[in-house]
C-alpha cells in the first residue's frame, strides 16, 4: 500500500519490457499459456462484463500471451496478475479476477501474497470496485484512494525494513508512587517480519515471591529473559535484580538483532530506541516501591523512574478528561487515546496497539508486604479484525 503514490491514475500497467516483466520462473510457457488461457477465459470475460470496463477481452489475451500477465488459476476462479513499479518499488497488481468469490478471497489472494513476498514486492494492489476492500478486510486490505470510477485497494506485504519500522510498539503507561505502581498494557503482538498482527499476549509478568513486576516494549524475549532470571535469582528484593538486568537485556537484544538480520538480510538493524525494560518492586533499603528503566539508548544501564504518571508511547494532551476517578481510569483513557492516534496514521506506519487493556498492580502495606493483581478493563474495537488476521495467519 504505497504511501508515496499521490496519483493512483498514473499506476503503470507494465513498467518493464515484455522480456523483463516477470522473473523467469513466472513467465508463461508455450503451449501451456494457450491452454491456461482457454481454461480461465470465461472467468475474465465475466469479470469484464460485471465491471463494465472499457477493455476488450482479446486485448487482455494478447497482452497475456506477450508475457505481461501471469494467470493464477483456482478450481472455480482465476486471477490475472502483473508486476508494477511505483517510485522505484515493485508491487503485485491483481489486474483481473473472476469466478467463485470465496475461492478468490480464501485461496487465490493468499497465494498472490506469497508470490508477492517471494519476489520482494512492497504490496498487493487491486484496482476495481470498493467491494474488494470489504471482501478482503479480514486479510488486512483497505480502500486507499479513488480515481475515476475505480478504487485502489491494497495491503502491504513488505512495508519497509525493521530498522525503519522499530517504534514504541506497545502501550506501557504507568503510575508510580511509594506504596503502589499501576501499569496499563495492551495485548496485541506483531510479527517483526511483516508488522501485521501475529498473536495476543501479555506485555508484563509478576515475580510474586519478590513482589516484582517486569514489563517492556518491542522485545518480548527481553521480558522472558529477565523473568527467567528473576524467578531463581538469590536476591531478597528488587534492588538485588538491578545489577544483573543490564547484561541480560544486552544479551537478549543482541540475539533479537541476529534473528531479525536473518529474517531481513542486509538490514543492520541498529535502531535500539524501542527496546526497553521497566522493573518495579519493593526496595528494603528505600522502604518503598521503586521503578527502574533499562533501555537501548543508554546501553541498558539502570535509570531510576520518578513518581508520577508516565505514557509510552508518549503523546501530548494527557491525561484526557476522565469518565471516572482513579489511576486505572487515567491509564485506560490514555491507552484509548494512543490507540485512536495510531488509527489516524497510514496502516504501514502504525504501531501495534490493540487487543485488551490490562491493568497490573503492586501495592505495599506499611510493613512492606506486597500484593499483586492483574485484570482486563477494556477491549479495543479493532479486536475482532485483529483476531481474524491472527487466526488466518495461524491457519
Amino acid at each position: 500500500m504505497p504511501p508515496e503514490t499521490k496519483s493512483p491514475q498514473k499506476i503503470p500497467r507494465a513498467v518493464f519490457p515484455p522480456s523483463q516483466t516477470w522473473p523467469v520462473s513466472m513467465k508463461p510457457r508455450q503451449p501451456i499459456n494457450e491452454l491456461r488461457w482457454r481454461q480461465c477465459e470465461r472467468y475474465f470475460a465475466a469479470a469484464l462484463e460485471y465491471d463494465h470496463r472499457g477493455i476488450a477481452l482479446d486485448a487482455v489475451r494478447a497482452d497475456f500471451l506477450k508475457g505481461r500477465y501471469a494467470i493464477l488459476p483456482g478450481g472455480q476462479s482465476a486471477l490475472l496478475i502483473e508486476p508494477a513499479t511505483i517510485n522505484g518499488k515493485r508491487h503485485l497488481h491483481l489486474y483481473l479476477g473472476g469466478g467463485e468469490l470465496r475461492e478468490i478471497v480464501d485461496v487465490l489472494v493468499p497465494r498472490a501474497e506469497t508470490i508477492a513476498k517471494y519476489y520482494g514486492c512492497w504490496s498487493v494492489m487491486i484496482t476495481g470496485r470498493k467491494g474488494w476492500a470489504k471482501a478482503l478486510a479480514h486479510r488486512g486490505y483497505l480502500a486507499v484512494e479513488k480515481y475515476s470510477a475505480w478504487w485502489l485497494v491494497a495491503k502491504p506485504v513488505f512495508p519497509i525494513s525493521p530498522k525503519d519500522r522499530t517504534k514504541f510498539m506497545s502501550v506501557n503507561n504507568f503510575s508510580l508512587s511509594p506504596k503502589s505502581v499501576m501499569l496499563a498494557t495492551d495485548t496485541l503482538a506483531s510479527d517483526v517480519r511483516d508488522w501485521w498482527p501475529s498473536a495476543m499476549a501479555s506485555k508484563a509478568a509478576f515475580v510474586p515471591h519478590l513482589g516484582v513486576l517486569i514489563t517492556g516494549r518491542a522485545w518480548s524475549d527481553m521480558i522472558s529473559a529477565c523473568l527467567n532470571y528473576s524467578l531463581f535469582a538469590p536476591v531478597r528484593d528488587v534492588d538485588g535484580l538491578v545489577p544483573a538486568f543490564p547484561s541480560i537485556c544486552r544479551q537478549a537484544y543482541r540475539e533479537g538483532v541476529a534473528l531479525l538480520a536473518a529474517a531481513q538480510p542486509g538490514d543492520s538493524y541498529l535502531s535500539d530506541n524501542a527496546a526497553a525494560i521497566n522493573l518495579f518492586g519493593w526496595s528494603n533499603a528505600q522502604q518503598r516501591i521503586v521503578g527502574y528503566r533499562f533501555d537501548g539508548q543508554h546501553d541498558f544501564g539502570p535509570a531510576a523512574l520518578p513518581d508520577g504518571i508516565h505514557a509510552h508511547p508518549q503523546f501530548s494532551g494527557f491525561p484526557a478528561p476522565l469518565s471516572e476517578p482513579g489511576p486505572a481510569s487515567i491509564l485506560r483513557d490514555m491507552a484509548i487515546r494512543q490507540h485512536q492516534l495510531e488509527l489516524c496514521r497510514p496502516i504501514e506506519e502504525r504501531n501495534a496497539i490493540g487487543g485488551d487493556i490490562l491493568i497490573w498492580t503492586l501495592e505495599a502495606d506499611a510493613a512492606g508486604k506486597v500484593t499483586s493483581s492483574v485484570r482486563p478493563i477494556h477491549r479495543f474495537d479493532t479486536y475482532e479484525a485483529d483476531m481474524a488476521l491472527i487466526e488466518g495467519k495461524a491457519a
